[in-house]
């Protein structure tokens, strides 16, 4: 599965993944890694965020979590919207 077509697409999602981690502390963030503390503990909360962004976008593009991707956007696209079957093949709704 590739998670973002093109390179606009891309930095969008490291952009929003990197962003969310803004507000964590560096304990927070190194609990979202498939690292050990030990591993880490050096490492500066900078690295520990591009490592976490990373480390979400290769899980995403392996395939790892098409399920969950699937069930979210089912979640934010399909629930509640009377009439979308075959939601992937329409135009995205904006709020803007």
């Amino acid at each position: 599965m590739i998670i973002a077509k093109n390179k606009r697409h891309r930095k969008a999602l490291v952009h929003m993944l990197y962003k969310s981690t803004a507000g964590m502390t560096k304990e927070k963030v190194i609990a979202l890694l498939p690292i050990h503390d030990e591993v880490t503990k050096p490492w500066t909360i900078e690295r520990c965020r591009i490592v976490y962004v990373q480390h979400a976008l290769d899980t995403m593009e392996d395939g790892k979590i098409d399920c969950e991707i699937q069930t979210s956007w089912d979640t934010v696209y399909c629930h509640g919207v009377a009439g979308w079957d075959e939601v992937d093949n329409k135009e995205i709704p904006t709020i803007w």
